[in-house]
């Protein structure tokens, strides 16, 4: 399995991700002002494989975390295509965008305007 990213230039600026040439996910926007969405293309891969979703400042700290066993347990992404993130208490800035997989998590930046 391997992932690879393309920043794509649309009036709301997107990352798009994609695992063995299929679209997995877009995180939106970023630059972000009051949240971030990461958008699955198939509810069945985070379901089955996302374990966490954390954002971290450029320190290390993390500073917002979502573990998805506790979601999925609740059916989660049985109704649910995308995840939202409420950036609105978090200093404007540069930050890194964990999603954790299992056997890979892939980190992004994100930018807070």
């Amino acid at each position: 399995m391997y992932v690879t990213g393309a920043i794509t230039g649309c009036p709301n600026s997107e990352i798009e991700y994609t695992i063995c040439g299929n679209s997995a996910y877009r995180i939106s926007p970023n630059p972000a002002e009051t949240e971030i969405t990461i958008d699955f293309e198939y509810k069945e891969f985070a379901e089955g494989l996302l374990k966490t979703i954390e954002l971290f400042d450029l320190e290390g700290k993390s500073i917002s975390k979502t573990e998805f066993k506790e979601e999925k347990d609740k059916n989660y992404f049985k109704n649910n295509k995308s995840f939202t993130i409420d950036t609105r208490k978090f200093k404007r800035g540069n930050y890194v965008l964990h999603l954790d997989f299992g056997k890979f998590t892939d980190k992004k930046q994100i930018i807070l305007k």
